[in-house]
């Protein structure tokens, strides 16, 4: 989130945003400093880095590494790549004071390099990555990879912000199929309804696609594809998870974030908070401390 324009009326919100104002939107007020009328400083000592997402960043990069033309010869040259890559990250949240967590792995480095070696492997084995160089050979140009886009939402609301803008980066636009892909790393299978029920990324990425004209609306609707390599088993295939967007999600999204914004600007010192999720937990809210924390010790929480 981000405020821009000349008169510093308009409000830039990502995916990622609208994702965590809906998890818990008191922690979304702390963690970006939101003050009471809808002024907001970020509080940089708020972001919290953690191995599982590092590992995950690693691996999308050493996936576009390969698709942006710099092919790895043998599986072992992208594996050295990646953790190159991940120490250089590490090394990059220490120099910045970011808060590095260890949970899903560990003290031990050696586990969550691991981890990252598996994810390598399988993609440099699978047919997932034959299909995605044989794509780009034969259509060249189809594929953006790392798109980035800022689109106007809301315009001419009243209130202090007059303009929302949705902005973000998506991992690829792809023209020839018109779809919008996502890998993900995870260690747990992905619910295809939960997707579609309730991801704001997908909402937010094709809205953005189809408002710019880069994609071609399919028979039942806008198409998203999630690409999930899940590093607990030994397929080297990622689970295949499509969902549809249309005007109806949109419009949806619409109301959602007019009350987000709505909420943002208002008076308030506290939002509502939530607990009916994973997320909530020492290992995933930055603020945990300072809020359930204060009467639920870890790890007996429960």
């Amino acid at each position: 989130m981000k405020v821009g324009g000349e008169d510093e009326r308009t409000l830039y919100l990502h995916q990622s945003d609208i994702g965590h104002f809906l998890t818990c939107p008191d922690q979304y007020r702390v963690v970006n400093g939101i003050e009471p009328g809808g002024t907001f400083v970020k509080k940089v000592e708020h972001r919290v880095e953690t191995d599982a997402a590092t590992i995950g960043t690693v691996f999308h990069s050493t996936v576009e590494h390969e698709l942006n033309g710099e092919r790895f010869a043998r599986a072992d040259d992208a594996v050295r790549w990646a953790r190159n890559t991940m120490a250089e990250l590490v090394i990059e949240y220490m120099q910045n004071g970011v808060e590095y967590r260890t949970e899903s792995f560990g003290d031990d480095p050696t586990r969550a390099l691991a981890t990252l070696e598996k994810l390598v492997r399988m993609w440099f084995a699978g047919n997932e990555r034959k299909y995605w160089l044989a794509l780009v050979a034969d259509h060249p140009g189809c594929l953006t990879m790392e798109w980035e886009f800022d689109v106007p939402f809301i315009q001419n609301r009243d209130g202090m912000y007059h303009t929302i803008r949705l902005a973000g980066t998506a991992d690829v636009l792809d023209t020839y199929n018109h779809r919008l892909v996502d890998w993900k790393t995870s260690s747990q299978t992905y619910q295809r309804w939960e997707k579609q029920r309730w991801a704001p990324q997908p909402t937010v990425y094709t809205f953005a696609a189809a408002q710019l004209g880069l994609l071609e609306r399919h028979e039942q609707g806008y198409q998203f594809d999630y690409r999930v390599f899940n590093h607990k088993n030994n397929d080297p295939e990622p689970q295949a998870v499509t969902v549809w967007r249309d005007t109806g999600q949109w419009g949806w999204m619409v109301q959602q974030v007019s009350n987000m914004v709505a909420m943002i600007e208002s008076d308030l010192e506290v939002w509502p908070v939530r607990d009916d999720h994973a997320l909530c937990s020492p290992k995933w809210c930055p603020i945990w401390d300072q809020c359930k924390g204060v009467y639920v010790q870890h790890p007996s929480w429960s």
